[in-house]
């Protein structure tokens, strides 16, 4: 069944309805969220193209140790755990503290 130039016209003319934003924006937001409640800190999120097998999400980030110990339950598995006291952050920056460089 062949289009009639109405129904081409109408295709053309809404062609690119919703895909003139940053779509991904809200889910890297969300997954940032999620992350940093388990103690997580994400510093760069990155994905590929849906195309083929392989293709898909990745972040890079820190891990705070405490903070991911008792998120996964894991401080009475770790005991010492509860001896680690991370360096108090000093001069900011740029948004990095001095002791993260």
């Amino acid at each position: 069944m062949e289009l009639t130039d109405e129904q081409k016209e109408l295709i053309e003319k809404h062609r690119d309805i919703n895909t003139n934003h940053d779509w991904w924006e809200y889910t890297y937001e969300y997954w940032a969220e999620k992350l940093i409640e388990k103690g997580i800190e994400p510093d760069d999120f990155r994905f590929s193209g849906f195309y083929s097998q392989g293709d898909g999400a990745s972040f890079a980030g820190k891990i705070n140790l405490l903070q991911f110990l008792k998120a996964h339950n894991l401080t009475m598995e770790y005991p010492a755990s509860s001896l680690f006291v991370p360096p108090p952050p000093t001069a900011i920056h740029r948004g990095v503290s001095s002791w993260q460089q």
